[in-house]
């Protein structure tokens, strides 16, 4: 087995400890600076019908830069924020810049590697485009609506604070969530709500003033702010990023927080779940939430509600039909009687410490391969 991922990052750990737990060999790492720098050839590397699994590109922040990079030759888009091969680019740590850009390397470098991963015939735990997908919440948001998958409402393509005013306005919607169509980790996430003479914006987002103009900075620290003449530059800031809007739908609550489900989806079959609770609306985990009662959720929802949840899940994951597995957030409405799809995770399989029949996430993905005859038994 092959894993194309950033050796140093602890996904590509459990991963091996997950391979040796199964009485598999360790995979060979390619890092993802290797196939950035074009120096490798992968023919020498990935043996015909070898198992090929690509891994997240991690928070591996030099990483970031170097996939920003790839993709400043590319021609700039006219809305969004464009950062020359010659720029000078931002070093500090939890700086929120360039999104859009490392989305389109990222994605440049996913379409290197399906052509020359078909050319190997390599069989893929994931496909590359199946992952470039999910990380575009738009395009993902798109092909799970034509499936007839229930999501929430989204606007059209929003450019600036003035665009989302006038669209919340014709559709009468008084509160959205505001994502960056590619983040991921509650990067960039805003919960805004306006009644028409008030304002609220509820964001893991920190707005900071430089001499060099509006800096935005992520943090685990939610903030709210109120006055136009921040929540404004916010979002206009953000836009340049590309972002995704949807109705926000208002969660259930348990034991007083309110609460989503990150559920994996392994062959076709709905196992690990995460509860993931809040006293605000950003559940996020990455934010320090902590997990909830899945027992008591299944008690609150009922047997025939939780199947029903769990087939919502398995057909949003089924849009990906290339892939082994997803992680799909599931967001349950505070009538108890509605499951939505909120997104589709390529890398959602991160779920430490939660078991399904003795085997964690990792462990059930090698046996889920095995079943579908990608893994040979040792």
């Amino acid at each position: 087995m092959i894993v194309i991922g950033n050796p140093r990052d602890r996904r590509v750990a459990l991963w091996q400890a997950a391979l040796a737990r199964q009485g598999q060999p360790p995979a060979r790492v390619i890092s993802y600076y290797d196939v950035l720098a074009g120096t490798l050839d992968l023919a020498s590397l990935i043996k015909p019908n070898e198992l090929v699994r690509i891994e997240s590109p991690g928070k591996d922040e030099q990483l970031y830069r170097e996939l920003v990079c790839f993709a400043a030759e590319l021609a700039p888009e006219p809305d969004f924020e464009h950062w020359p091969i010659d720029a000078d680019l931002p070093q500090e740590r939890g700086r929120l810049w360039g999104n859009r850009q490392w989305y389109r390397g990222y994605r440049h470098l996913l379409g290197q590697l399906e052509r020359q991963l078909s050319a190997l015939n390599a069989r893929l735990l994931q496909h590359p485009t199946d992952i470039a997908v999910m990380f575009d919440k738009v395009a993902c948001h798109a092909r799970l609506d034509a499936a007839n998958v229930i999501v929430p409402r989204a606007l059209p393509a929003v450019g600036s604070f003035e665009q989302l005013q006038t669209a919340m306005q014709a559709q009468r919607w008084q509160r959205v969530f505001i994502k960056l169509a590619h983040g991921s980790s509650a990067s960039g996430v805003v919960a805004y709500r306006t009644n028409g003479r008030q304002m609220q914006a509820i964001t893991t987002v920190e707005l900071v003033q430089t001499s060099a103009g509006l800096q935005l900075y992520n943090s685990r620290n939610l903030r709210t702010y109120t006055h136009l003449h921040e929540i404004q530059p916010l979002i206009d800031a953000l836009a340049r990023q590309r972002i995704h809007v949807e109705e926000w739908v208002p969660k259930a609550r348990l034991a007083g927080k309110v609460y989503d489900l990150r559920m994996l989806v392994i062959a076709g079959k709905a196992q690990h779940t995460v509860v993931r609770t809040s006293t605000s609306p950003i559940t996020n985990l990455h934010l320090l939430n902590p997990r909830g009662d899945l027992a008591a959720v299944q008690a609150q929802l009922g047997a025939e509600f939780w199947q029903t949840v769990q087939q919502q899940a398995q057909a949003a994951a089924a849009c990906f039909d290339h892939s082994l597995y997803a992680g799909v957030d599931l967001l349950i409405a505070n009538s108890l009687k509605h499951c939505l799809v909120g997104e589709v995770n390529a890398f959602g399989d991160l779920l430490p410490n939660v078991l399904v029949d003795g085997l964690d996430s990792y462990e059930a993905e090698i046996v889920g391969a095995r079943d579908q005859g990608l893994v040979v038994r040792v």
